[in-house]
């Protein structure tokens, strides 16, 4: 996940090399006489990846234009660090900003970010909701069908 402006430059630069160097593996390829279906095939891990950092470019982009619909893809309980610093993101603050309304030191933030907030408490992640002003925390259960219990 990209999560700062720094990151996000290098992935845009990133992409444009992964694009330069695949039109170039491409038409080496066809020089060696190998067909269409072959050039796709060995070149589709690295036009996935690609995608992915195109996926992740524009997710960052629609974050900072404040595209709340962005902040769905990051519901999931396993997502819930991704979803603190796209939270983050989308209110416009950079980590140091995030860290002075929290009352901690900037290289905490930071940590944890880079960590996404692997490990953090319940509480923890609470404080930093509400101190973005994003809401509160619901937690519920749903149990598999073949683990509910008849009625």
């Amino acid at each position: 996940m990209i999560r700062n402006e720094k990151e996000y430059q290098n992935t845009i630069q990133s992409i444009e090399a992964l694009k330069k160097r695949h039109a170039e593996q491409v038409q080496a390829l066809k020089k060696l006489d190998i067909s269409d279906d072959d050039i796709r095939a060995v070149t589709e891990p690295e036009l996935i990846f690609l995608e992915d950092l195109e996926d992740e470019a524009r997710t960052y982009e629609r974050l900072c234009q404040g595209n709340a619909s962005e902040l769905s893809k990051f519901w999931k309980l396993e997502n819930a660090g991704k979803l603190l610093i796209a939270l983050r993101i989308f209110h416009g603050l950079t980590p140091s900003q995030l860290a002075e309304k929290l009352d901690v030191h900037p290289s905490q933030v930071t940590r944890d970010e880079k960590n996404e907030y692997s490990g953090i408490t319940i509480e923890r992640f609470q404080k930093i909701v509400s101190t973005l002003d994003s809401g509160s925390i619901k937690i519920s259960f749903q149990p598999n069908e073949e683990e509910a219990v008849p009625a």
